[in-house]
């Protein structure tokens, strides 16, 4: 059942395009008979902007089209400073949006970088939940 607040229902779906991309960076970095390591961080940064999305959506605050992380990440800071605690992960996951998806590529990630982008990702997408009402929990 969709939440009667369009504005909910706007950064419910933000968030579940995240968690899609998630799941997806996750199976691509496990994916054989070569793990697909540059398209997984990718992904996580992709999640990690949706969530962004996903609650400036809730508080109906407008944004630009972009990929950069640093901005909308001040963007939800100015609604909420607990929101800093997320600029180390967004300056990891930032230059994913491009790194590993255009030449000259610098080497695929390594197992440990993939692994800090998907916990990047993950703790922006709970952070974000956390902000809505409860009835919106999954």
């Amino acid at each position: 059942m969709l939440p009667s607040d369009p504005r909910l229902a706007l950064a419910l779906e933000w968030l579940d395009l995240a968690e899609g991309d998630l799941a997806g960076a996750e199976r691509l970095a496990q994916s054989t008979p070569r793990p697909l390591r540059g398209l997984a961080a990718y992904h996580c940064q992709q999640a990690f902007e949706k969530a962004l999305k996903g609650y400036l959506s809730f508080q109906d605050v407008p944004f630009r089209r972009t990929h950069e992380l640093p901005e909308l990440l001040a963007e939800c800071e100015a609604l909420d400073a607990e929101f800093a605690r997320l600029a180390t992960q967004a300056a990891l996951l930032n230059p994913y949006s491009v790194r590993w998806r255009y030449p000259p590529t610098p080497g695929e990630p390594s197992e440990d970088q993939i692994n800090a982008a998907t916990a990047a990702a993950r703790e922006a997408i709970a952070f974000v939940r956390a902000r809505l009402p409860r009835s919106a929990s999954p």
